[in-house]
């Protein structure tokens, strides 16, 4: 892996330097991340050009071994790659929130994120026969002219992945731990699927990295930022797909949501979807209010 990856995760190792703060540092001065220095004296350079003066260079070279020992554990897997902000490649919708991630591991061919609008389907993990066919149906439908993105989590976002595949559409699995651990264990032939149909799965985590107090809400914000709409299948007014659906209305991401029938309203999976409806989210109630979605996202 090149130094300016080396030098990103450098500085992200830094104590009191998150995200919002390298991408400060590193983007008032991107041609240093350029020049053809050691990753230590590069992240010095940054640094003091920000007036950042309270590193030493101990610091910064503890920060340097602990960012090299995570790079060297994620090139024990060829298939994993890392692409940054400032790469081409990189997903310009994601681009788009206010906090992006400086560098995502992928494994598949994340160009074509750029290439094709993509749209989130999401929803409660405990999923019966009628949920799982709505978000089954919706992932087939969709797929035929949006990637479809996802968590590989298990319920709605596994129904609607396998919708896709099923149908011959691409799917981008955004995953709250490293590659090298696929969670749920369950899904681990999905992922291996959604690689082998052209997908792609993606994970803010290195190889061995410990994931953040709330992975998957760290997750939720990516998926939002990755997609054009929001398209929730069943949600009660509480959990992780409200939470996505925050983040998509943050970045003016279309809200969406399966609308229930009758027999199905008071199906407290479904209250979310009620709610949101009422709050102004766009209804999905048959195929053509699909089709009018695709000529609203497309136009």
């Amino acid at each position: 892996m090149d130094n300016k990856i080396i030098t990103i995760l450098t500085l992200l190792q830094l104590k009191k330097i998150g995200r919002k703060t390298a991408f400060s540092i590193i983007n008032k001065n991107y041609s240093l991340l350029n020049q053809n220095d050691s990753p230590t004296n590069i992240a010095k350079e940054l640094l003091l050009s920000n007036n950042y003066f309270d590193y030493s260079i101990i610091d910064i070279s503890n920060a340097y071994d602990t960012a090299l020992e995570k790079i060297e554990k994620t090139k024990a897997y060829e298939r994993i790659k890392v692409i940054t902000y400032w790469d081409t490649d990189y997903p310009n919708r994601l681009k788009q929130i206010d906090d992006p991630p400086l560098l995502l591991n992928y494994i598949g061919d994340i160009s074509q994120l750029n290439q094709t609008k993509s749209v989130a389907l999401i929803g409660t993990r405990n999923i019966n026969s009628h949920i799982n066919k709505i978000a089954t149906n919706l992932g087939k439908l969709l797929a035929e002219n949006f990637i479809i993105t996802g968590g590989l989590a298990k319920g709605c976002d596994t129904a609607g992945h396998k919708g896709c595949l099923q149908s011959g559409g691409i799917t981008v699995a955004v995953c709250g731990k490293p590659l090298d651990v696929i969670y749920p264990k369950e899904n681990r032939k999905l992922a291996e699927e959604i690689i082998a149909k052209k997908g792609v799965l993606i994970s803010e985590y290195f190889v061995g990295e410990k994931s953040y107090l709330q992975p998957f809400i760290e997750r939720n914000r990516i998926q939002a930022g990755l997609s054009e709409a929001i398209i929730v299948v069943a949600s009660g007014v509480n959990g992780g797909t409200m939470r996505t659906v925050k983040f998509g209305k943050k970045h003016k991401r279309l809200i969406c949501c399966y609308k229930p029938d009758v027999k199905h309203r008071n199906d407290e999976n479904f209250q979310g979807n009620i709610k949101l409806i009422r709050d102004g989210a766009i209804p999905i109630t048959n195929n053509q209010s699909i089709v009018a979605l695709t000529k609203q996202i497309t136009q």
